[in-house]
């Protein structure tokens, strides 16, 4: 299912994948159909507000049924997990950053993937960093997928489209 571009570098025996020429069908996935029965929650990581609030905007141009919430530090992002309430819902995907201050996205991670009621939850890390190391962490940790943010918003666009096919069970257009 997953294609490698040709020009994809090895980073000692780290594969890392072209994400515009990887088959992100999801099995379940038909149509323009979600897996859960209600709006996909999905929990936006940052620290920088700007950011945050453009991977929002992007979600909404997507047009697929889902409610964002925004953590603007680990901290908050954690507080967020641990209460599963109607006005904390349990999220169905964590979009998170690497580079928070305090409390950092590989914290966040380790702590998602360490508790039992929580680590079911995908966690897409984007992240602005192309270092290796970084990416060699995210996976220790066991995070989902592990991807640099596009700067150009059309590549945006279009992996946020391929990450919520994946990972929530969204057809492509």
């Amino acid at each position: 299912m997953c294609q490698l571009s040709s020009q994809t570098p090895k980073h000692q025996g780290f594969r890392s994948y072209d994400w515009r020429t990887y088959d992100w069908r999801s099995p379940w996935s038909e149509g323009n159909t979600c897996k859960h029965k209600r709006p996909a929650q999905i929990l936006v990581v940052d620290d920088n507000r700007a950011e945050a609030r453009l991977l929002v905007e992007v979600l909404k141009e997507l047009q697929l049924p889902h409610q964002s919430h925004i953590a603007y530090s680990g901290e908050e992002a954690v507080d967020y997990l641990r209460q599963d309430s109607h006005d904390h819902p349990r999220p169905d995907m964590v979009l998170l950053d690497l580079h928070l201050p305090t409390l950092g996205g590989q914290e966040v991670l380790r702590l998602i993937k360490s508790d039992p009621a929580l680590r079911a939850i995908p966690v897409v890390i984007l992240t602005g960093s192309s270092k290796p190391e970084d990416f060699h962490a995210s996976y220790a940790s066991y995070a989902n997928c592990c991807l640099q943010k596009p700067i150009n918003f059309d590549e945006l666009l279009e992996l946020l489209g391929k990450i919520s096919a994946l990972w929530l069970g969204y057809g492509l257009p």
